[in-house]
C-alpha cells in the first residue's frame, strides 16, 4: 500500500502545501486509487489512533510530511520496520543550535536519524539543503519547490496603497515572533496609523490579545483567526509582514506576491530566496525604517517587486515540481518491485 502521511500539531503553511501536492498529484493522475492519504493532527488526535493508522500501512512507498526535520523520528522508525520505502518530505530544515538550543545536541541526532531512516528526501528550497548537504549524499535529495496555483504575470498594482498591513500565519511567538513585534513597534504603529490584520491562530493568540488591549491598540490591531486564502485575499491590506526566525520556502510570502501584496521579511534562509534586499530586514531597527519608508511613506522600489515576481515564477513551477516528485516516485515503485 502507497501512502502520503502528514503527522504534524496544527494547521500552517507546510501542512498547506502538502495538501495542494496530494491534490495535484492525483489531479494529473500520477497518485491514483492505490495511494491513500493520512493526515494526523496531533492536537486533535490521540497518539494511539496515529500509532493504529501507522500499523495498517505496509510495504508500500510513504510520502511522509514532517514539518520540521527530526521531529517525527518514530513514526519514521516504525514504517521502516513494517516494510515501507520512505520518501522524507521535510518542510522546514532548522539548524538545531538556533531551533533548540538547550537540547541541540539531541536535535541533531534527530536530524542524522531521520536522514538515515529515509530513503529519499526532498528539498523544497535552497535554504533546505544548505542545512543538509554536508549531511546527505547528493544521489538521495530531489528538489521539488513549493508552489501556489494562483499564478499570475500582471504586474503590481501600486495605487492605491494603504497603511494595512497582513500577518499571516500561526500565532506562535518562539517561530513567528508576533508577541515580539507587537511589544517592540506598538507604540510606532499608533503614531503612524498603521493597521495590522492577524491571519490565524496558535498558542500566542490569548497572550497577543492581551497585549492589544493592555496597550489600547485595539483600533490598530485586528484577528481574523483561521481563513482560507481566498478569505484572505479578500481584505484590501497592501503588505504583507513575515517577521519568522526560520522558513523553508513560505507559502504565505509566496502566495502574497501571486496576489500582488508588497511583502516585507526577515532576512533568513526561505525569505531570502523570494524577496529581495530592500525588502528583507535583519533587527529591530531595519525593520522599522521598512514600516517607516514602505507602509506609511509608501517609497518603494518598483522595478525590485516585479524583480521578485520573475524569480519566483522561473523556480516556483507547478509543473516542473511534480515531475520531479513523480521521478522519485516512479523510482521508489520500482525499488519496491524488485525487492
Amino acid at each position: 500500500m502507497n501512502a502520503f502521511v502528514s503527522i504534524n500539531v496544527g494547521f500552517g503553511g507546510a501542512e498547506k502545501q502538502f495538501d495542494q501536492l496530494v491534490q495535484d498529484l492525483r489531479a494529473a493522475g500520477i497518485a491514483g486509487d492505490d495511494w491513500t492519504y493520512q493526515r494526523h493532527d496531533l492536537s486533535s488526535t490521540s497518539r494511539l489512533a496515529v500509532l493504529r493508522a501507522l500499523w495498517r500501512q505496509r510495504g508500500g512507498t510513504v510520502v511522509y510530511n514532517m514539518s520540521v526535520l527530526g521531529i517525527g523520528v518514530f513514526p519514521m522508525l516504525l514504517l521502516k520496520a513494517l516494510g515501507n520505502r520512505i520518501v522524507l518530505y521535510p518542510h522546514v530544515v532548522v539548524a538545531p543550535a538556533k531551533s533548540r538550543p538547550r537540547l541541540w545536541r539531541l536535535r541533531a541526532l534527530l536530524q542524522r536519524a531521520s536522514l538515515r531512516i529515509a530513503d529519499q528526501v526532498i528539498m523544497i528550497s535552497d535554504g533546505n539543503w544548505f542545512e543538509l548537504e554536508r549531511l546527505l549524499p547528493a544521489n538521495k535529495a530531489t528538489f521539488v519547490y513549493n508552489y501556489v496555483g494562483c499564478e499570475n504575470e500582471q504586474p503590481f498594482r501600486l495605487t492605491p496603497l494603504n497603511r494595512k498591513i497582513a500577518v499571516i500565519g500561526r500565532l506562535q511567538d518562539k517561530h513567528k515572533q508576533q508577541l515580539t513585534f507587537l511589544q517592540q513597534h506598538g507604540a510606532f504603529i499608533k503614531e503612524a496609523g498603521l493597521e495590522v490584520h492577524f491571519f490565524g491562530t496558535g498558542p500566542d493568540e490569548g497572550a497577543l490579545r492581551k497585549l492589544v488591549r493592555s496597550h489600547d491598540l485595539a483600533r490598530h490591531c485586528f484577528f481574523w483567526g483561521w481563513l482560507e486564502e481566498e478569505a484572505i485575499y479578500g481584505h484590501d491590506f497592501s503588505f504583507v509582514l513575515n517577521l519568522s526566525r526560520w522558513e523553508g520556502l513560505p507559502l504565505s510570502v509566496m502566495e502574497a506576491l501571486y496576489r500582488d501584496r508588497i511583502v516585507l521579511a526577515s532576512d533568513i534562509h526561505g525569505n531570502r530566496e523570494l524577496l529581495y534586499g530592500d525588502f528583507l530586514f535583519k533587527n529591530e531597527s531595519d525593520l522599522r525604517q521598512l514600516l517607516l519608508s514602505a507602509v506609511r511613506d509608501h517609497q518603494l522600489d518598483v522595478e525590485l517587486l516585479r524583480a521578485q515576481k520573475r524569480r519566483l515564477f522561473a523556480r516556483c513551477n507547478k509543473e516542473r515540481s511534480l515531475k520531479a516528485l513523480t521521478h522519485v516516485l516512479a523510482k521508489s515503485a520500482h525499488r519496491n518491485g524488485s525487492a
